[in-house]
């Protein structure tokens, strides 16, 4: 039987760790708890809606932190209060739930926490259904026009599935939490298409789009617009003589039949994925009337913590959350684009144990002159000597293994000359350990 516990002395630390622990497996999936808990809710609270306007979903194995802050900043301008849901956090957990791209206080999240207490009887939440209900309450209380909501893992079983949303964007499909979604690209792609709804739009950001998913949402009535079919990325390079010496900018656009829409060449500075969600982004909010005029001033300003983030100089130090074989694939492509402008590249490398480290490593061979590899904190962690054995095979440069993140850091940094590049990556744990380094700088920025 539930018995009520005394909250009021609580603060956000206290009520996070206690639904770390309420529910007895950390990722269980499903939506019949957080589903009964949210009916609840709605009844209590005569939720019809979380917002006014419109929902919007963004599924997909990577770029979808991307993407949605891609969303908001479109938004931004139309919209008075535009409520965006991501996860994981970086630094603290209210970057998770932010309302025109400002963390929410600790006593909004607070005082979501305690209806939920008072409505969940005695279901029990995990910490990230738990916190995915506190962010659609907040939504719902500060009355958002527009809510851009991240899946966590999956789609169709994942608690943010529990909105039925106005319009869905799928980044790109590829195998991580393999023990959860197996290993076959389709099947998954499949399992993030079931955040879908029949009659509501999705645009699908990945080129080659799998028969499967066309045919899935053909009988599921799904608008469907995917790259490369019902959309195009084009690339046209000119070149503009300065002094006599030609510097050459690639122009990039989105061709939707009648239609074109530039995208800010700052972007491809960031790599061919990020087009692709700026791709999908201007695709769907065309579609569903929201694209401002202004949309590339909106775009052109995109930066996210932990996704290629320049946070020191002399030497670059560049911080990025690459943790599978598709965004390492993706990062190996923005290394070689930039190598020209370093005369050595190192890399700080810590991983969770649960990741496919081989793939990873894999992907990367050839990249760096060294490799520094720190132990990852926490139940999910590995350590670096671990981490070292399974790179071995794939790494032909020399590595080293530090007892911590911010050591294998320092040991860099000692090592590099200003004219050199630190790339560190693995997780967001290595993003989180290393953002308030003392060498980072306050203003950051993309490379």
């Amino acid at each position: 039987m539930h018995r009520p516990i005394d909250t009021t002395s609580w603060h956000l630390s206290d009520w996070l760790s206690f639904y770390e622990k309420l529910h007895p497996v950390g990722i269980d999936m499903g939506l019949d708890r957080t589903a009964k808990v949210w009916q609840t809710l709605r009844q209590r609270h005569h939720i019809e809606r979380i917002a006014t306007q419109c929902i919007i979903t963004v599924a997909g194995t990577n770029g979808k932190g991307s993407t949605c802050q891609m969303l908001a900043d479109c938004f931004a301008g139309q919209l008075n209060q535009v409520g965006k849901y991501t996860s994981p956090h970086i630094t603290v957990f209210n970057e998770r739930i932010q309302i025109n791209n400002n963390p929410v206080s600790d006593q909004l999240i607070i005082e979501q926490f305690q209806r939920i207490e008072s409505a969940r009887g005695d279901i029990t939440l995990s910490y990230f259904e738990a916190t995915t209900l506190a962010a659609l309450l907040v939504f719902f209380f500060e009355q958002v026009e527009c809510a851009i909501l991240e899946v966590g893992l999956g789609g169709r079983l994942d608690a943010v599935n529990i909105i039925d949303a106005d319009a869905v964007i799928i980044t790109s499909i590829g195998v991580d939490h393999a023990e959860y979604l197996g290993e076959n690209v389709v099947g998954i792609a499949l399992e993030k298409a079931g955040v879908c709804r029949p009659n509501r739009p999705l645009v699908f950001a990945q080129t080659d789009i799998y028969p499967e998913l066309i045919e899935y949402t053909q009988k599921q009535a799904i608008p469907l617009k995917a790259n490369g079919i019902d959309y195009q990325i084009t690339n046209q390079i000119t070149n503009q003589i300065t002094n006599q010496i030609t510097n050459q900018t690639l122009n990039q656009a989105v061709h939707l039949p009648n239609k074109s829409y530039p995208i800010p060449a700052n972007l491809a500075e960031l790599g061919a994925k990020q087009i692709d969600n700026a791709a999908a982004v201007i695709t769907l909010l065309d579609w569903i009337g929201y694209l401002p005029e202004d949309y590339t001033d909106a775009l052109a300003q995109f930066a996210l913590a932990g996704r290629l983030q320049k946070i020191a100089q002399a030497p670059d130090i560049i911080i990025d959350v690459a943790h599978n074989a598709d965004a390492a694939n993706n990062l190996r492509r923005i290394i070689a684009q930039h190598r020209h402008r370093y005369s050595q590249c190192y890399a700080v490398i810590g991983m969770l144990a649960d990741k496919d480290h081989a793939q990873v490593f894999a992907a990367l061979d050839g990249c760096f002159d060294r490799v520094f590899l720190g132990d990852t904190p926490g139940t999910r962690g590995l350590s670096a000597k671990a981490l070292a054995a399974i790179a071995a095979p794939y790494l032909t440069c020399p590595m080293a293994s530090y007892t911590d993140l911010t050591a294998a850091l320092a040991a860099a940094k000692a090592m590099a000359t200003p004219d050199d590049v630190i790339y560190a990556f693995g997780s967001f744990t290595v993003a989180s350990a290393l953002m308030g380094h003392p060498d980072a700088c306050p203003n950051s920025s993309s490379p």
